[in-house]
């Protein structure tokens, strides 16, 4: 269930999105957007701490990094929730060495009907972009030139545009519509020694807007759905 609070923090999203007052709106309230997660995996050698749910497989920090500690399908969602579903993740990739994919997840929900989207590293298929769709993967765009470890891979949903970052540049970017509406990112690997550091995720948000796109009719049509807590988006 989505927290008490989250239509508020969806109309704070909004206003700094598309560059709008709170007297523009008349809005009951509003909250900021939740602020950036990060874990630098900081610690003695043990598992990846509350922070983290682990959907699948066995994780632990080793070295101050986060490890896949077996040879199977690993993936861990961060336990925050961000505002919107208009959100990025990245993680930087220390070590890979093999063909099974490794990288972030956005919009990630865990489980049997596990969703998400990935820009994954891969020994032969270097930069893909995928989504996984109640449990199966397809891939959406990908290459392989040689990348060398390590390198911070990112994903990024804004709207239907899926986007994949490989150290800051734009590497593939494609529409899908799959997936939407989940809160949650995180990481997925396979194998040891897989290992991941400084992991980071954030709402998607542009400051500055002249307010042409943003969306009045949840204030002028729905009103009362504010003020129940219901707010479509």
């Amino acid at each position: 269930s989505l927290p008490p609070d989250q239509h508020l923090k969806v109309v704070g999203v909004w206003m700094e999105k598309y560059g709008i007052e709170p007297a523009d709106v008349g809005a009951p309230g509003f909250l900021p957007h939740d602020t950036t997660i990060t874990d630098s995996f900081t610690g003695a050698d043990n598992g990846l701490g509350a922070n983290w749910n682990i959907d699948q497989g066995t994780w632990g920090i080793r070295t101050n990094e986060a490890g896949v500690l077996e040879n199977a399908n690993c993936s861990a969602q961060h336990v925050t929730s961000l505002s919107t579903d208009d959100h990025y993740s990245q993680v930087l990739i220390t070590v890979h060495s093999n063909t099974a994919r490794s990288g972030p997840f956005c919009r990630y929900t865990t489980g049997a009907l596990r969703d998400a989207y990935i820009f994954a590293h891969r020994t032969d298929i270097t930069r893909e972009l995928g989504k996984i769709v109640d449990n199966v993967y397809t891939q959406l765009v990908a290459d392989g030139p040689a990348v060398t470890l390590p390198a911070t891979y990112k994903v990024s949903a804004d709207g239907s545009t899926i986007t994949g970052y490989l150290d800051g540049a734009q590497i593939h970017q494609t529409t899908d519509t799959s997936n939407s509406g989940q809160l949650q990112c995180g990481m997925r690997g396979w194998g040891t020694p897989t290992r991941f550091d400084d992991f980071e995720a954030a709402d998607l948000v542009a400051a500055g807007g002249d307010g042409t796109d943003f969306p009045w009719a949840a204030f002028h049509v729905q009103p009362e759905l504010i003020a129940t807590g219901v707010v479509p988006y």
